[in-house]
């Protein structure tokens, strides 16, 4: 995903309330990273779960989270 200009620091306060509500909440979730490009205009998020079940839980618990951090990137076409 690309960060949009000036949007860093969102990307970053939004995605720590992303992974603080994983870490709480989520009882099937294996891992849930983001990784920054080195100048910061880059970004991924790593996730991985136990199963089907595990996905579902994740998002209804970081849905509102997830929402905001939509403002700070810009998702790239697959």
């Amino acid at each position: 995903m690309t960060v949009r200009p000036g949007q860093l620091e969102g990307l970053k306060k939004q995605a720590a309330e992303c992974i603080r509500l994983t870490r709480e909440k989520d009882t099937g979730a294996l891992r849930y990273d983001l990784f920054l490009s080195s100048d910061g205009t880059q970004c991924e998020v790593g996730e991985a779960y136990t199963g089907t079940q595990g996905l579902i839980e994740h998002r209804a618990n970081v849905e509102p989270a997830r929402q905001a951090l939509s403002d700070p990137v810009r998702r790239q076409p697959p």
